[in-house]
């Protein structure tokens, strides 16, 4: 029984010189925080839906980085050899978000701190950085005013639209300013964009019932910010 044990810590040997019990808690440490990182994400997430490779892949980075670091260990030809292996890969999956991209890097970094063997520094970082996000989404940390809100409308290139607009956004608009206007269907409408700020949340409704009688029968959006997405 020693006999077979020595031989399978043989197979650990060469140049790499890793023992089964570093590598099993390098590969544990690494796999138990990228699930941190991977439920921190999907329970933070406040868009419509997120994506569920990515969140696997959140799972997986750190124990590949993990082993990537182990092999190289401190041999300098070792790492210049892989750097050259992985150029030829071509990534053409787009991150959509910055904050997507934030998570990598925390996953990335998660995984050299388990390949080098920093494990308690490795476990205390993901859980700190975990607090810290839950933290931001818990205080609403850079969501945007609600009462902003980008206004679309068309009226007929005749018309004065500050004009006619402006009683209407003296009731309702704490504050407007105006985007662009353009000129469509061969310049018989005036498409104005505004950047509008509401009195009240709750005010869209009855801003839009007191704008349709002065656009008549031409549309009307109101619509929020793009990039509204809570962290």
């Amino acid at each position: 029984m020693s006999e077979l044990l020595e031989r399978f810590e043989g197979l650990f040997g060469g140049p790499l010189a890793v023992k089964p019990g570093d590598l099993l808690a390098a590969l544990l440490c690494a796999f138990c925080c990228g699930f941190i990182i991977s439920e921190t994400y999907r329970r933070t997430h406040r868009g419509v839906d997120f994506s569920r490779p990515f969140v696997q892949v959140l799972i997986l980075c750190p124990l590949v980085v993990a082993f990537v670091t182990l092999i190289v260990g401190d041999d300098l030809a070792r790492a210049f050899t892989l750097v050259g292996a992985l150029s030829v890969i071509r990534f053409r999956t787009a991150v959509k978000e910055p904050r997507d991209l934030a998570f990598i890097f925390w996953a990335v970094a998660v995984g050299m701190g388990a390949g080098c063997r920093f494990l308690s520094l490795t476990v205390m970082f993901t859980l700190v950085l975990m607090v810290i996000v839950f933290l931001l989404v818990a205080i609403g940390y850079g969501v945007r005013d609600k009462t902003l809100k980008v206004l679309r409308i068309r009226l007929d290139s005749s018309l004065d639209y500050d004009e006619v607009l402006r009683e209407c956004f003296r009731v309702h608009l704490a504050d407007h300013q105006r985007l662009s206007v353009a000129l469509v269907r061969q310049g018989l409408l005036n498409e104005i964009v505004y950047l509008v700020r509401l009195k009240r949340a709750e005010g869209e409704r009855q801003l839009l019932e007191d704008v349709r009688p002065i656009a008549g029968d031409n549309p009307i959006t109101l619509s929020g910010r793009d990039g509204d997405t809570a962290f």
